[in-house]
């Protein structure tokens, strides 16, 4: 975990016991299964991480416009080329999981075994 900086000054951020500090002594504590969060909404008070409602509807209004159709194709038969029947495959990423939904009909479609998470 030696990768990353602090959100609030940019310094590297170093693992020491159960938490990622700074030379300027911010912290950021790791939760029970070594997952940290940097962001700074508990910081700094009216500041709201994330998106709203109002986003979230346009984010999926859009992508169900199929403007990124061809990317989603490219990609699946990617991962159809590197990926056997019953394979698991995991994604670890954020939103919505638009792709992943996809991806996985796509294979559901072509009669391949599948497990959805």
């Amino acid at each position: 975990m030696d990768n990353f900086l602090c959100p609030v000054c940019r310094k590297q951020l170093n693992l020491c016991n159960k938490s990622l500090s700074c030379e300027n002594k911010h912290s950021f504590d790791l939760a029970k299964i070594e997952y940290v969060n940097l962001l700074l909404s508990k910081q700094k008070k009216g500041k709201q991480h994330g998106d709203d409602k109002l986003m979230v509807r346009a984010r999926r209004d859009f992508l169900n416009k199929e403007y990124f159709a061809s990317l989603l194709k490219k990609l699946s038969e990617l991962i159809k080329k590197y990926v056997w029947d019953g394979c698991v495959i995991l994604y670890a990423g954020c939103g919505e999981c638009w792709y992943t939904a996809n991806i996985y009909e796509y294979f559901i479609a072509m009669n391949w075994k599948a497990l959805r998470l």
